[in-house]
């Protein structure tokens, strides 16, 4: 079977992703722009556990809506998505 980058003429997996998942890669462009120019924060915290953390994941529920994000930490995003290679059901350790 042949792989979608060969059917679309021999392009990369991660441009097939592009265009494929174009939406995501715009969200968060538009993401950390605001960032950036600090038309939005980071939050110190987990919005979902409450985890204080320097590194908190903006998550899209709707990547339509770019700056409309759930701010999480690591455990927690691996909750959101379950389906991610690696991730733990609880997502604690």
């Amino acid at each position: 079977m042949a792989g979608i980058g060969e059917v679309m003429g021999g392009i990369t997996r991660q441009r097939v992703e592009q265009l494929i998942h174009g939406d995501r890669a715009y969200a968060r462009r538009i993401l950390n722009e605001a960032l950036k120019t600090g038309r939005i924060q980071r939050p110190p915290a987990c919005e979902r556990c409450s985890l204080e953390s320097q590194r908190l994941d903006a998550h899209h529920a709707d990547y339509a809506k770019p700056l409309d994000v759930t701010w999480l930490c690591g455990p927690c995003h691996k909750i959101v998505h379950p389906h991610h290679p690696g991730s733990r059901k609880d997502g604690h350790k």
